[in-house]
Parts: C-alpha cells; sequence; structure tokens
C-alpha cells in the first residue's frame, strides 16, 4: 500500500525530539524491541499476542500488512499507529501504542493525526476503533483528533471517525 508519509522531525511539549514516520519490514526489530523491553509487556485488548513467535509474526504484519507509522526517539521505537485497511470497504481499523515512558507527552495525538492523513490519501470514507472501556486517556486523545463514540458493549467502546 503506497503512501506518501515522509520521515520528520516533532518536538514533543517536553522538548525531546523523536523522528516519526511509516514503518518498513526493515523497522521490525526496533517495534519488537519496544514490545519486549520493560514497558512493552501490557496487553491490550489481546495485543501484543503472548509468546514470542506470535508477537513477531503480529508485529511483521504490522510493517507489511498495515500501514503503520512510528515515533522514534535516539533510533529506538516508542509508539506507533496502525491502519488496517479495508479497501473493499475503504474503511481502517486503526490501532495505537505507545511505550509507557513516553505517554502524555502528545506522541499519541501526532501518531492519530499523521495516521488520519495517510487515511486521507488513500481515500478512505472512515477509520474505526476498540478501546477499553476504562481508558479514559486513549479516548481523550481520539475524541480530540475527531473520533465519535459509536458503541459500547463487552468492557470496551468503539469510536468512529468519517474521514
Amino acid at each position: 500500500m503506497k503512501t506518501l508519509i515522509k520521515r520528520e522531525e516533532w518536538t514533543d511539549k517536553d522538548g525531546l525530539t523523536f523522528t516519526l514516520g511509516r514503518a518498513f519490514i526493515q523497522d521490525r526489530p526496533q517495534i519488537e524491541e519496544m514490545y519486549d523491553g520493560p514497558h512493552g509487556d501490557a496487553s491490550f485488548q489481546g495485543l501484543p499476542p503472548p509468546g514470542p513467535e506470535a508477537r513477531c509474526a503480529w508485529i511483521t504484519h504490522l510493517v507489511e500488512g498495515a500501514v503503520t507509522i512510528c515515533a522514534w526517539l535516539q533510533g529506538k521505537v516508542v509508539g506507533h499507529a496502525s491502519l488496517f485497511v479495508d479497501p473493499e470497504k475503504r474503511d481502517a481499523e486503526f490501532l495505537l501504542f505507545v511505550a509507557q515512558p513516553f505517554r502524555n507527552r502528545g506522541i499519541g495525538t501526532r501518531l492519530t493525526l499523521m495516521a488520519l492523513d495517510c487515511a486521507r490519501e488513500l481515500s478512505l470514507e472512515r477509520v474505526w476503533l476498540t478501546v477499553e472501556m476504562y481508558n479514559f486517556r486513549a479516548a481523550s486523545v481520539f475524541e480530540k483528533c475527531g473520533f465519535v463514540l459509536s458503541d459500547r458493549s463487552g468492557g470496551e467502546r468503539t469510536m468512529i471517525l468519517e474521514v
């Protein structure tokens, strides 16, 4: 899936400069390192999957089967946003993860906005996501970026943004 997302420098609200941009297969080891590190082992909604083989396959799918945008600090991935595009429906499921020490710095918002720009570039009609009912911080980021609540069930809320 071709997109024109180029890597760019971005400075967070605390003055740290990150590189943000499209991830490719050569970036997989850095994403694995983030999830294998001390702050990447928390699972949300079953992701990342447990076990090294399942996790490796899932991360490969992130960079080969989805449009994934990463945030790097000094060469290490500290977060990513992914769009799992369904070309027939002209929509995409959205996933966001920022490692614990880098949350509440604006990285999640910036990655989300970049992913939404990519969705527009791909002429998608909507982007949707699910978020745990009590993950208020993430829900706030998504609302700030234009997502609206669509459904609540089973401990999760579904949010949609019409692109």
